[in-house]
């Protein structure tokens, strides 16, 4: 007898397989894309950035729209380079320069573009001059919340819908509030000897109106499918960190399970961090200044050189934990901030005696981007 539904299953399998290879092909290009202009610390940011793009166009079918932050350490990481790269391949891209708080919320509620704020540092120095942006960026993370405001001669009180996708930039920590709805997008300072493609928008506007027309037209045909999706969430995530993935988990289960794998070790990896960036270049500089003459330190004694060092909070950090010899909580503390420099410990020996520890070869790389000159 023919069988029905086998031919069913059959059909909507190769439905599958046929979406899931067109995805992956675009994500493909949007990772790669990225790369040939910003230096990522990981592969993993690339990974969330192209399923944050293809978010982007897909964004009315979630419930909430992260924000990817590209930050580092210091200035001259390509954090504005990132923007105008992320420009080129979102829709309705908007760049925000000293937004007038009534401007930036009339023309979200009217044209849900895609807002690239630079200089969010800057822009919260001031938090009394920052409270109508931060409302928006509070409110503008989760579908149907909007913020209320007075307009009209009248003063009458109009609830702005602010939900639309945004990317951010900027150095060091955003608000508290603010922090719990990122993406953390951590960039290198590019050495002398990296190379990266010249970014020119004229010389790309062929590639790039090719991709979004594939990214539109990708969006068009399948965002109904991720209205109703309920992707595996990792568990390590905070719900609020859960939140954020839903969304880009989604997409990349769409993709099939290469990237169902890599999405969620891109987000495990990218919120496993407690890392203080402000801080990021004193620890280095004090971390040479421990090394001194020596080729290889343990642990222990890199941490009770640091917590030596007045110059540094270490002291008041680790400094009573060593006093009582747990050095346990201190060196994993220490593990995390070294992290973000792709710097991890090791077995080191010194004479007959092993011990897990740092070599100075291993902060090359990190001091030459990070402590140019000094």
């Amino acid at each position: 007898m023919f069988d029905v539904s086998r031919k069913d299953e059959e059909r909507t399998q190769a439905t599958t397989d046929d979406l899931a290879l067109e995805l992956r092909a675009m994500l493909e290009s949007v990772r790669k894309f990225y790369g040939r202009f910003v230096v990522f610390r990981s592969e993993h940011e690339a990974v969330a950035m192209a399923l944050w793009v293809a978010h982007c166009w897909t964004f009315a079918a979630s419930n909430y729209t992260p924000y990817p932050y590209a930050s580092s350490p210091e200035r001259e990481s390509g954090k504005s380079r990132f923007l105008e790269v992320t420009g080129e391949l979102v829709p309705k891209a908007w760049y925000v320069d000293a937004p007038s708080e009534a401007v930036v919320y009339r023309t979200i509620e009217k044209y849900q573009p895609t807002i690239l704020l630079d200089e969010c540092d800057a822009i919260f120095s001031d938090k009394k001059d920052s409270e109508g942006m931060r409302a928006l960026l509070n409110a503008g993370f989760e579908r149907d919340r909007v913020v209320p405001r007075c307009v009209g001669p009248k003063h009458e009180v109009h609830n702005f819908n602010v939900y639309c996708p945004k990317a951010l930039a900027g150095i060091g920590r955003l608000p508290d509030t603010l922090e719990s709805r990122k993406i953390p997008i951590n960039l290198k300072r590019k050495t002398r000897s990296e190379k990266v493609e010249r970014f020119r928008k004229r010389d790309l506007k062929t590639e790039t109106d090719e991709l979004r027309a594939d990214l539109s037209g990708w969006a068009k045909a399948h965002t109904n499918e991720l209205v109703d999706a309920t992707p595996d969430l990792p568990e390590s995530l905070t719900d609020r960190q859960q939140d954020i993935w839903e969304p880009l988990l989604a997409i990349a289960d769409l993709a099939g399970e290469e990237w169902s794998v890599k999405a969620r070790e891109a987000a495990e990896s990218l919120h496993d961090s407690d890392s203080a960036e402000s801080l990021g270049e004193l620890l280095l500089e004090h971390i040479r200044e421990a090394f001194g003459d020596r080729d290889k330190i343990s642990t222990v004694d890199l941490l009770h050189k640091l917590t030596d060092n007045d110059a540094g909070p270490w002291g008041s950090w680790w400094g009573k934990d060593l006093s009582f010899t747990n050095t346990n909580g201190p060196s994993a503390r220490l593990a995390r901030l070294l992290r973000d420099f792709e710097i991890k410990s090791k077995k080191i020996r010194d004479g007959n005696i092993t011990s897990m520890g740092y070599e100075k070869a291993m902060f090359a790389d990190a001091w030459n981007r990070y402590l140019p000159g000094r």
